[in-house]
């Protein structure tokens, strides 16, 4: 079969990974992950097949030609690569889980990895783009004694120390949370670690700004709907890749402001909604490729000076909350009164996504997943 439109999109990851649990060294893997996934099209149809090798691919593609086809993007301008040297020799990450280990009592759990991916998309429109792009990170989990603490980081560049601060981090919290008792909460403020916040928006908001759940009537919000303090904003700055899923380079624009703005799209739910594309198609050779969030700047009105008030650093249940009927009840873990940071134990919030929407900002801001955002004062029943 002669294709009148043809997409190729390879990738090639190196891997490594060490994992230590109750103090020892228990998985050193390093790992290649190679092949090429293809998207072909008679003009009217369109066909996605992945292999290890083109030929496949694209013989796997000419079979599935059921997609309806809406083009693909035309030739244009790269964005910035973001590349930096990391660790790749698995001694070197070795050495720093165990030196993570010596700052912990117990090292009941660490992680550290690390990879370079190299990509590339050429399609019949004159795209041809390749980069390479550098990732690396650590966890660390500590629990004894009924109290528990846990830190991660992950970024493109190896910072010097981060991982010994991922675990002095993790072992702080297990001690400040060390003899949680009862307290009586109702009617404070809460505030939510950076961490938390971005675990709970990444399962309330993430699904609601999804171009292909609106297009199926899976979303709480339409554009121009909503309502809220905040302002997220996909920030070119932030940006972790020169070009996403399709080969469009990143872009700055405003996702919400006082209400819905743009929904996260790829090339082909653009097209179907008539809208512009964002750059928001994520995938891997394995993947067709869909709207994903990358670099979300979470932007709220600074909070007036709070005394007493919870402070939660981290949420249990997120998994459970309910995207579209705009609603959540998790529980609220490692939590502290402040301003003396006495230890409370776990307890329930429930609120809304639109009470999420309008929290304020408290604290500085940092990268959090796909966010980078500050602490949020959240409007919460307890």
């Amino acid at each position: 079969m002669k294709f009148s439109d043809r997409e190729i999109y390879s990738e090639e990851k190196l891997i490594l990974s060490v994992e230590l649990e109750a103090g020892k060294i228990k998985v050193v893997d390093s790992s290649v992950d190679s092949g090429f996934g293809i998207r072909v099209s008679d003009g009217k149809k369109m066909g996605f097949g992945f292999a290890n090798t083109k030929a496949k691919a694209e013989e796997l593609a000419g079979k599935s030609m059921v997609r309806r086809f809406y083009g693909f993007p035309a030739q244009g301008q790269k964005g910035r690569e973001v590349f930096h040297e990391v660790p790749m020799d698995p001694e070197v990450l070795v050495a720093r889980v165990k030196e993570m280990a010596g700052r912990m009592n117990p090292a009941t759990s660490i992680t550290a990895f690390s990879a370079v991916i190299k990509r590339s998309i050429q399609n019949s429109n004159g795209i041809d783009f390749e980069e390479k792009q550098s990732w690396i990170g650590y966890s660390a989990y500590t629990a004894s004694g009924g109290s528990e603490g846990w830190e991660s980081w992950e970024g493109r560049e190896d910072k010097q120390g981060k991982w010994l601060e991922v675990a002095e981090k993790a072992q702080e919290w297990s001690d400040k949370w060390r003899g949680a008792g009862k307290q009586e909460l109702k009617g404070l403020p809460v505030v939510l670690s950076a961490r938390a916040a971005s675990s709970l928006l990444g399962q309330m908001l993430l699904p609601n700004i999804n171009a292909e759940r609106a297009m199926h009537g899976q979303t709480a919000l339409q554009i121009g709907g909503g309502s809220g303090n905040i302002k997220i904003v996909n920030s070119q700055k932030l940006h972790t890749a020169s070009f996403d899923g399709e080969g469009i380079a990143p872009k700055t624009f405003t996702v919400f402001d006082k209400n819905l703005k743009t929904f996260l799209h790829s090339f082909s739910t653009a097209k179907e909604m008539e809208a512009e594309p964002t750059a928001n198609a994520g995938r891997d050779w394995k993947s067709f490729p869909v709207p994903s969030p990358f670099d979300l700047e979470v932007l709220a009105k600074k909070s007036d000076a709070l005394e007493n008030y919870v402070f939660v650093n981290d949420l249990s249940g997120v998994h459970t909350v309910d995207p579209t009927a705009g609603r959540f009840s998790v529980e609220a873990h490692q939590a502290f009164m402040m301003p003396d940071e006495e230890p409370v134990q776990p307890f329930i919030i429930s609120g809304s996504l639109e009470g999420l929407l309008d929290s304020e900002a408290v604290g500085s801001p940092e990268q959090r997943g796909s966010f980078y955002l500050p602490g949020l004062k959240i409007d919460v029943v307890m």
